[in-house]
C-alpha cells in the first residue's frame, strides 16, 4: 500500500492527454492508453516512459473520448478499444503494428476490458460520454489471433452503467464507480458495487 513511485507519461509529449486504463504483460511492462491523444504509452518495470504506438486511427476528436480500455493476450498482442468510435485495435508487442479488429458489431462505449482464461474478451459498454453507447458487456471470441472477433453474447443492463470487468475466478464481475458524479460535479458517491453478472 505505499507508493513507490510515479512516472511522468507525457513529458516530452505535447497536446493534452489523459491517462486512462493499464495492463501489463508477462514482463511486467506496463501499457497505458492516452484518451485525448493517439498514444498507448509503455512503462518498463525500472520506471522509464515511452511512446510506444502513435497512430492517427487512435485520435480523439475535441470533447470525445478516444482510447479506453486495454486488455493483454500472451500471445504477444495488445487490444484496444476506442470509446467514441466502438472500434477494436490489436497492437503487435514486438512490430508496434496497429490493426482494426474486425467484427460486426459496433461497440460504442466501449470501456474496460479483460480476456478470460480460454482466450475469450470481455468488454464493458457505457453511455457515460456518448449517446451511442448501450449499459452492456459484450464477449467476443477469435480464431485468427484478433485479427477478427465474433460476438458470444452481449448482455444489455438498462438499468445501471458499468465501467469495468474482472474475473478473479470463474465468475465475471462488474464494477460500477459512478464515475459520472464525478464528471457532472455532484456530491461524491459514499456505495459502489462490485456485482456478478452472467453473460452467457
Amino acid at each position: 500500500g505505499q507508493l513507490t513511485r510515479i512516472v511522468d507519461l507525457v513529458k516530452s509529449v505535447p497536446g493534452r492527454h489523459l491517462a486512462n486504463d493499464v495492463v501489463a504483460d508477462s514482463d511486467g511492462n506496463a501499457y497505458v492508453t492516452d484518451s485525448w491523444g493517439p498514444y498507448v504509452y509503455k512503462v518498463t518495470p525500472e520506471g522509464e516512459a515511452s511512446v510506444f504506438v502513435r497512430d492517427a486511427r487512435l485520435r480523439a476528436k475535441q470533447g470525445k473520448v478516444g482510447l479506453d480500455g486495454i486488455a493483454y493476450s500472451p500471445e504477444g498482442y495488445i487490444i484496444v478499444n476506442h470509446y467514441d468510435h466502438g472500434l477494436l485495435y490489436r497492437i503487435d508487442l514486438k512490430s508496434r503494428k496497429v490493426t482494426p479488429v474486425r467484427v460486426r458489431l459496433r461497440m460504442y462505449g466501449a470501456d474496460g476490458m479483460f480476456f478470460d482464461s480460454q482466450g475469450r474478451l470481455y468488454v464493458v459498454q457505457n453511455h457515460l460520454a456518448t449517446p451511442k453507447g448501450h449499459n452492456a458487456v459484450t464477449l467476443l471470441k477469435s480464431r485468427d489471433h484478433w485479427r477478427s472477433a465474433t460476438v458470444v453474447a452481449n448482455r444489455q443492463f438498462p438499468a445501471t452503467q458499468v465501467q469495468g470487468v474482472i474475473l478473479p475466478d470463474k465468475t465475471v464481475y462488474a464494477l460500477r464507480d459512478k464515475l459520472e458524479l464525478l464528471l457532472e460535479k455532484k456530491p461524491d458517491a459514499e456505495t459502489f458495487s462490485i456485482a456478478p453478472i452472467d453473460v452467457k
